[in-house]
């Protein structure tokens, strides 16, 4: 397989213990180490040894701290040594189990080769292995064990970082994450320079200001085919600010707030402002099989619209998450009393639900893909405004760099009404609405970065000259963002 690919690297002596010299960093060493660990562990499971030997060192060049294919040399090199011959088979035994999301199996088979050769290498994979189990008093000695072994510090470091941050120890973490930053593998650096952030994000407070401008195609939802379409197009610019506190860090109670102000260039009946709050308290759930949470949080908005007072709304909310492995599942419900002052939209008042469940599939640790199903009952006043909805949603999230996030979201809903439109009280009104949105984000600087969103929306009625219309936005904006560790 290897062959194909790389037919010089044959010239070179097919020696595990071989010193490595690191290759000049690339862009496209990513991809390309991807490939080489696929590529050596299957040779490996096949028995081509030399082969798999060959496909490791070259991640080695490109990654020097990279812990997979370090420690299965390392393994390679034993065995070619004449050392631990009875556990060479186990420890890659052990890989395929971690590679295949079996964390519990591979930790013990990790377990056995490292109290039979004393070996550093098992014992960061075990670590590893213990650390996303949740069983941080058992990985923490192991990581610390590896981090003895310059060959494996870096590494050893990030994962240490990781204890630190869920154990909300920041300026332990922020320590091991800036030592690990330092590094030259250009991966491991992205990586600790990403859970710097996170770092900086999950503190006990922060505050972020942003400045945004967009185009909407169709500001007042006019229907498809009016005259008056045009009309409906605009552009705007806006501001916005948010803070929270977490007292007593990541798990525990939060105060959130958030004002923003959108001004249209043209259509100044429609310039938003909005003020609210939320008071709720979240739980990270640490006995978990690989990680969850539960929340409960009550909420308060207000908004304007064109300067008058638009909706005032009272919201109760509760969410959870679980991640098994791979798999992430989650549950959300919400109770939203919403109150419109104006007389022209009293009717839309009223309380709205809506709950939602969703799996996902995590096929890499920064690429995740997942659906779900939405259920909402609106309990507008005027009977012929309150309306049943459901339909499926669709969402894919990849972190394409440490410094680049995108996101893709897509969603089906069909509503159908309780009572008739005024105006065709002979036709049940039903409406399909169909939502997408496609979404970036680049962190420029560590507290600076540039977010780009397009969504598209197609209604479709059977009143289609009232309430069928399409709308497309698009928005770019700059945020800065402060937090406290």
């Amino acid at each position: 397989m290897l062959t194909s690919l790389l037919p010089f690297l044959w010239a070179a002596a097919i020696d595990p213990c071989a010193p490595i010299e690191a290759a000049p960093p690339s862009p496209r060493d990513r991809g390309q180490v991807a490939v080489y660990l696929g590529i050596g562990d299957d040779e490996l499971r096949a028995g081509a040894r030399d082969t798999a030997i060959v496909a490791f060192q070259e991640v080695v060049r490109r990654e020097p701290s990279n812990p997979h294919a370090r420690a299965a040399l390392a393994r390679l090199c034993q065995e070619t040594r004449g050392a631990g011959a009875g556990s060479g088979g186990r420890f890659a035994e052990a890989l395929a189990l971690m590679d295949a999301g079996r964390r519990r199996e591979a930790a013990a088979l990790f377990e056995e080769v490292r109290l039979a050769e004393d070996e550093s290498a098992a014992a960061l994979l075990e670590g590893v292995c213990l650390y996303e189990l949740h069983d941080d008093r058992r990985a923490e000695p192991l990581l610390r064990e590896a981090a003895a072994d310059p060959a494996l510090a870096e590494s050893a470091r990030v994962f240490l970082g990781l204890l630190a941050l869920r154990a909300d120890d920041r300026a332990r973490a922020t320590e091991l994450l800036r030592a690990a930053a330092a590094s030259d593998s250009p991966t491991l650096r992205q990586t600790a320079a990403e859970l710097l952030r996170a770092a900086r994000r999950d503190g006990r407070g922060g505050a972020s200001l942003l400045a945004e401008t967009g185009y909407d195609s169709n500001v007042a939802l006019t229907p498809n085919g009016t005259p008056t379409l045009p009309n409906s197009r605009d552009g705007a610019v806006g501001l916005a600010a948010a803070g929270s506190w977490r007292p007593l860090g990541r798990s525990g109670p939060y105060l959130r707030g958030a004002g923003q102000y959108r001004k249209q260039l043209q259509l100044g009946a429609y310039d938003l402002g909005a003020i609210g709050g939320a008071l709720g308290w979240r739980q990270f759930l640490s006995g978990a099989a690989s990680g969850g949470t539960v929340a409960g949080e009550y909420s308060y908005d207000f908004f304007t619209l064109g300067g008058a007072s638009y909706l005032s709304a009272h919201r109760l909310a509760a969410e959870g998450e679980l991640e098994w492995a791979r798999v992430v599942l989650a549950l959300n419900a919400f109770a939203r009393f919403e109150s419109y002052p104006q007389a022209e939209t009293a009717g839309y008042s009223g309380t709205r639900l809506a709950g939602e469940a969703t799996v996902s599939l995590r096929f890499v640790s920064d690429l995740l893909a997942g659906c779900g199903y939405r259920l909402g009952h609106d309990g507008a006043r005027e009977a012929s405004l309150a309306y049943w909805e459901h339909g499926p949603a669709c969402h894919v999230w990849w972190s394409a760099r440490a410094d680049v996030r995108l996101l893709a979201d897509a969603s089906l809903a069909f509503r159908s009404y309780e009572a008739p439109d005024p105006m065709t009280p002979t036709i049940e009104r039903r409406d399909r609405i169909v939502d997408g949105l496609l979404a970036a984000e680049w962190n420029v600087r560590a507290q600076w970065a540039l977010r780009l969103a397009l969504t598209a929306r197609k209604a479709a009625s059977t009143l289609p000259d009232v309430y069928a219309y399409t709308r497309v936005t698009a928005t770019l904006a700059a945020v800065w963002m402060l937090a406290f560790l």
